[in-house]
């Protein structure tokens, strides 16, 4: 009988030749073609299946979605889910076959598979890990004769710890500060040696922020680029959801993850003001103390996660919208992707003074804790967006906008990268 190690080798070996889940869209083994690059991407923390989840909505998935259709420009495609517990996936795989599924076309997926669940949390550790994590990598190269491919990765250990002798550059895309994320805290020491590994290694870097550039490209050049909608999510005005049937009017909308980056005291104040009526909060509650606060408070309603549909339809609905953070570390460091989808349904945003909301839109009312809901009383009284000025917002801010630089960056040929 094998051993947990041979199980674990033999899935690797399985995956590495893209059999688990996504279908190559080019032909497997073939030249990728005058002027184009072969291309390497993977995930940070979330899977592809994760991605096909949310409708492939987030920075990273966007960005594999751009390099995959840009076949003027890119040959062939690997698409590398982060480190899983294979126990855990067999596990899911038997309880509900089709849960891992997930397909994009353009690209081969790997999956590399090991017993533990979770990465070490000390360096020595970390890049016997990644070392690992490479060798399968190389192996997926190999099989399908890829050519000194680019590598964009969204995980530091990734593009700090693997060797990847067989690439041609290694671009890190940062869209979070991980070194302050407080449920990832044992390993903040951890990110922060990557960050500097990452210099010492002239991997090439894109931020989200100017802030988290500071933080993550140290003494190296680094591209600067916000977060950014899909334009056809925001192309049309949309009918409200259902959740959204009943509120009294003005409605103010929040969306994201109901988490500690909420700042309680302000929804309390806004929510206080009698010149709203209803307060609706979007998003999965991934804290159950912060949910249960908020719906204790009168307004307040929780309508738990939607479609990217029905979510255009909600904000649509909506009179303003809101960031009600707290301003820490974590969220001086954020690009919110909420602004722009705010912004894209053509409605007003009060939000806290965070640097990466200035400069984005006149109708951004920015404030600070005590002005916060004298911002949103401004908001509500903002005459409504032209649908032309919106549809002009949507294109000028959508990813397929965003990740036309994504793609100079990883596959620039020269060392001037962070000047296309």
């Amino acid at each position: 009988m094998a051993t947990v190690h041979e199980r674990a080798s033999l899935v690797n070996e399985q995956t590495a030749s893209g059999v688990a889940g996504i279908r190559a869209g080019r032909a497997l083994g073939s030249k990728p073609g005058a002027g184009r690059r072969d291309v390497v991407f993977t995930f940070s923390t979330d899977t592809l299946a994760d991605a096909g989840r949310r409708e492939f909505s987030f920075t990273s998935d966007q960005a594999l979605h751009t390099i995959c259709g840009a076949s003027d420009r890119v040959g062939r495609v690997i698409a590398a889910n982060p480190w899983r517990s294979w126990p855990a996936v067999a596990m899911r795989v038997m309880m509900s076959p089709r849960q891992e599924a997930a397909r994009v076309d353009g690209a081969t997926l790997v999956r590399p598979l090991r017993l533990r669940r979770r990465d070490p949390t000390t360096v020595p550790a970390l890049r016997q890990s990644y070392q690992r994590y490479d060798v399968i990598l190389e192996r997926g190269v190999r099989k399908l004769r890829l050519d000194r491919p680019a590598v964009l990765t969204f995980n530091p250990f990734v593009a700090a710890f693997c060797p990847m002798p067989w690439a041609s550059s290694v671009t890190y895309y940062a869209q979070d500060d991980w070194a302050s994320y407080p449920p990832v805290r044992p390993w903040w020491p951890a990110y922060q040696e990557a960050y500097r590994a990452l210099s010492e290694k002239g991997a090439r870097i894109i931020c989200i922020s100017s802030e988290l550039a500071r933080r993550v490209a140290v003494n190296t050049p680094v591209v600067v680029q916000a977060n950014a909608i899909v334009e056809a999510h925001w192309s049309k005005p949309l009918p409200p959801p259902p959740a959204m049937s009943g509120m009294a009017r003005p409605i103010v909308t929040y969306v994201g993850t109901i988490d500690g980056r909420l700042d309680l005291e302000l929804v309390t104040r806004v929510a206080d003001d009698d010149a709203v009526g209803s307060l609706a909060f979007i998003g999965p509650p991934t804290d159950g103390a912060i949910a249960e606060k908020l719906r204790s408070i009168p307004k307040v309603t929780l309508t738990g996660p939607m479609l990217r549909g029905e979510l255009a339809g909600a904000l649509m609905h909506s009179d303003a919208c809101v960031i009600p953070h707290v301003i820490n570390s974590l969220t001086c460091a954020m690009s919110p992707m909420k602004l722009y989808e705010y912004l894209a349904a053509g409605k007003p945003v009060a939000t806290v003074d965070i640097p990466a909301v200035h400069g984005v839109s006149e109708r951004v009312i920015i404030a600070s804790s005590d002005g916060f809901p004298g911002a949103v009383r401004t908001a509500l009284e903002m005459p409504g967006l032209d649908e032309g000025e919106r549809l002009e917002f949507v294109r000028a801010n959508s990813w397929a906008a965003r990740h036309g630089r994504t793609l100079r960056v990883m596959l620039a040929e020269d060392s001037d990268w962070w000047e296309v």
